[in-house]
């Protein structure tokens, strides 16, 4: 699929991301895996252009959605307890510290 700067103006989208889509691709672009990395990476908004997905492509996309997302999940978990099982001697530690002052109270 092409995206172009009559394909965004068509579908409303905000004058500074048009701006700036333009800037990169004055003559519009291709959906292209590197393409969308680009339009990350120059703070395009992604949510947008997903809520303007061909009808026929938004079932598959949901489906891989859904499941990159329960392994973003399962990985948010794993990272989480990491990071509380290495933080938790250093409370310990701040704890233990007798002369560093109570917390202000409010």
């Amino acid at each position: 699929m092409r995206i172009t700067h009559e394909w965004l103006k068509k579908r409303r989208a905000c004058s500074w991301q048009v701006a700036t889509f333009d800037h990169e691709w004055p003559d519009g672009c291709e959906v292209t895996l590197a393409t969308l990395q680009r339009a990350h990476e120059l703070g395009l908004d992604g949510d947008w252009l997903e809520a303007h997905l061909p009808r026929l492509s938004r079932t598959e996309y949901r489906r891989v959605q859904k499941l990159a997302l329960a392994d973003y999940h399962r990985t948010l978990e794993v990272a989480v307890a990491e990071y509380r099982k290495a933080m938790w001697p250093a409370a310990v530690v701040a704890f233990a510290d007798k002369e560093a002052p109570d917390a202000p109270t409010t």
